[in-house]
């Protein structure tokens, strides 16, 4: 059935305008795709019920996964709300449900930005040696912060995390900031920051790659 699937798209695609947006994604945008997803399940009760003994212990796995990112607040709320729209929408291939391959999948999407992020920030770093200069820091805590932290950038500061800090007259990294939810606060220009990327539309890149494959 392709309901699901092209409910789940058009839902993710809304919910990625809203993220690159604003960063703020309405509750009532995932009702319609868990209520068709629950209500499918429902009226499909036996296929249902295989789905849930082939697949319970990864549909668990994906919700302990979700507790953690809740109780840490590693994830924004509607990065949360995306994957429970998945479980109730999608099926699942091979020997995992779609929406715990999808959850992998978008993880690895975020990730394979920071070789981007840190290249992007070597080659501003060359061109602005000060950006670095003041920091007492060794090599590898440097490298660290070019991979996870970024010099200010006006498109880059909203809802990013200051992550430099003075100590004795000394600028320090602090990497622990990349770890940091989404920060209400304003860092000021010519600071290290810690950015925070929309993840709704690497939800929407991983479902599409899913439903190709």
């Amino acid at each position: 059935m392709m309901l699901p699937l092209i409910l789940a798209i058009i839902t993710l695609l809304i919910a990625s305008l809203y993220d690159l947006k604003d960063r703020q994604v309405p509750d009532e945008l995932w009702v319609p795709g868990v209520a068709v997803g629950l209500s499918i399940k429902v009226l499909e009760w036996e296929r249902t019920v295989k789905f849930l003994e082939n697949y319970w212990p990864f549909l668990l796995l994906l919700a302990i996964m979700l507790l953690i990112e809740w109780f840490l607040s590693t994830s924004g709320e509607a990065d949360l709300l995306a994957y429970l729209t998945l479980a109730s929408l999608m099926s699942g291939k091979c020997w995992f449900p779609d929406a715990l391959i999808i959850y992998i999948a978008s993880k690895v999407l975020m990730v394979l930005t920071l070789p981007f992020q840190f290249l992007l920030n070597l080659i501003t770093v060359m061109r602005h040696p000060e950006l670095i200069e003041g920091f007492d820091e060794p090599i590898w805590r440097k490298l660290l912060a070019l991979l996870l932290l970024t010099p200010y950038r006006r498109p880059l500061s909203f809802y990013a995390t200051v992550a430099e800090i003075e100590v004795g007259g000394k600028r320090k990294f602090v990497l622990r900031a990349a770890l940091k939810p989404i920060s209400d606060e304003m860092p000021e220009e010519g600071k290290w920051i810690a950015p925070t990327y929309p993840m709704i539309p690497f939800i929407l890149a991983a479902t599409i790659i899913t439903a190709l494959c």
